[in-house]
């Protein structure tokens, strides 16, 4: 997903909108301060608003998020498995719509889908495994709360091809064999290599 978002400047300088001839007439200049406060407060100040509380999703309020949502045919409610219901705050709120964009951009390659993961979950240690037989696991190396399982399974969420399942495996750590320190490697591998 692009970092970049356009990021116009709604300031506006009517001083630059009058000729110079007119610098000594005291009745325009008068007109023209009255209008650049009246800008100011209700024209600048609505805009630089709405940039930040609705346009760009990192810095969007409820109101923004929610707008967004719409935008996107993504609801705040969730349902998992079990039939327990989940309301997202706003910041998994957040993760569910940048989800939803990135799906509209991918391909659902497998390093697509590791993209994907990692993008939305950055310090989370989670990946996809393709075992060639129109299935992928979710592999999550950590126990992920009601809230990410949730954004995980909601339908249409995961970018993949059609028809390739999606398994979901929970490896806790406290079970994992390694060497702390050594990323968890086993023996023949990091430090131990001869």
């Amino acid at each position: 997903m692009a970092d970049k978002v356009f990021n116009p400047n709604p300031v506006i300088d009517l001083n630059d909108c009058y000729l110079w001839q007119y610098d000594k007439a005291p009745h325009i200049k008068t007109l023209m301060q009255n209008k650049q406060k009246f800008l100011k407060a209700n024209v600048e100040d609505f805009w630089s608003n709405w940039l930040k509380d609705v346009f760009n999703i990192d810095t969007a309020s409820t109101f923004g998020l929610n707008l967004w949502g719409r935008f996107l045919g993504v609801g705040r409610p969730s349902y998992l498995d079990g039939g327990v219901l989940v309301e997202f705050d706003d910041d998994q709120y957040r993760t569910v719509l940048k989800g939803r964009l990135m799906l509209m951009m991918s391909n659902g390659s497998v390093p697509e889908m590791n993209k994907y993961i990692n993008y939305l979950f950055p310090d989370k240690s989670t990946f996809v495994v393709d075992y060639q037989d129109m299935s992928v696991n979710i592999v999550f190396y950590y126990t992920p709360t009601t809230q990410e399982m949730a954004i995980i399974q909601l339908d249409g969420f995961l970018p993949r091809p059609a028809g390739v399942n999606v398994n979901y495996v929970i490896v806790p750590p406290e079970e994992v064999f390694g060497f702390d320190g050594q990323e968890l490697s086993t023996f023949d591998n990091g430090s131990f290599l001869a």
